[in-house]
């Protein structure tokens, strides 16, 4: 695993890229994509677990043709 990190934070940095701003925009983006879920979901009155997997998969997609 270690060995896939190390050559991901290579290539970025070959690209001009600074590897802990990358992975801190990837974070935000995450985070942001979950809480969208969260919300939803609450909204909906539904709890986040593997029963409603298709709900959450659908709202990802939801949130990541919002831009978020």
């Amino acid at each position: 695993m270690w060995d896939v990190l190390f050559s991901a934070i290579s290539y970025v940095s070959s690209l001009d890229v600074n590897p802990s701003e990358a992975l801190d925009a990837a974070n935000n983006k995450f985070k942001r994509r979950f809480n969208y879920i969260e919300e939803k979901m609450r909204e909906k009155g539904l709890p986040l677990d593997a029963r409603h997997e298709k709900e959450e998969n659908e709202l990802w997609q939801e949130a990541k043709s919002k831009g978020l």
